[in-house]
Formats: structure tokens, sequence, C-alpha cells
């Protein structure tokens, strides 16, 4: 099995666009903070929630892209298997 793998570069593009994500989450949280008197009520919920997931998802995808960008054997995108042989969820039938 042949595999296709991301480069350096667009991994290490991937941790500065998460690293923004969570500088965005963090000021939209603060915006909510102050427009909403303190996250009173449910839209005030409902945004902070959202900026909360944003700060989740920047850290999540910026500990994946640094791990990939720094890693000796980084993660694969594509598997190229042969065409003789069935390749379903990992296992080789």
């Amino acid at each position: 099995m042949k595999s296709i793998k991301p480069e350096r570069g667009p991994s290490l593009i991937g941790v500065i666009g998460s690293i923004l994500g969570i500088i965005f989450g963090i000021f939209w949280i603060t915006v909510v903070f102050r427009l909403s008197g303190g996250m009173s009520g449910l839209m005030g919920l409902i945004l902070s929630l959202i900026s909360t997931i944003f700060i989740v998802v920047g850290i999540t995808q910026a500990v994946y892209n640094f791990k990939n960008a720094a890693r000796k054997n980084r993660f694969s995108e594509y598997d190229i298997v042969p065409g003789n042989v069935l390749y379903i969820s990992g296992v080789v039938l």
C-alpha cells in the first residue's frame, strides 16, 4: 500500500490558521460577554457555546497539524491500494 502525505508547509499553515481561530474564539467570547452583560439569557449562552466550540476545534486542529508537521512519519491523506485487493475500513480482505 502506498500513501500520499501532506508536506510540512501546509501543516504549519494549518497550525497558524488554528491559532488564529483560537484567537477569534477568545475575541468572540469577550465581545459576547461585554454586549450581553455577563452572558445572561439564552442568546448569550448560545453565542458563548459557539465561541467555545471555535476554541476547542482550534486547539484540536493546532495539535493535529503541529504533530503532522513535526513528525518524521506524517499522517497519510490518501492510501493507494492495489487494484486486486479489497480494502474496507482499514482491513485488507
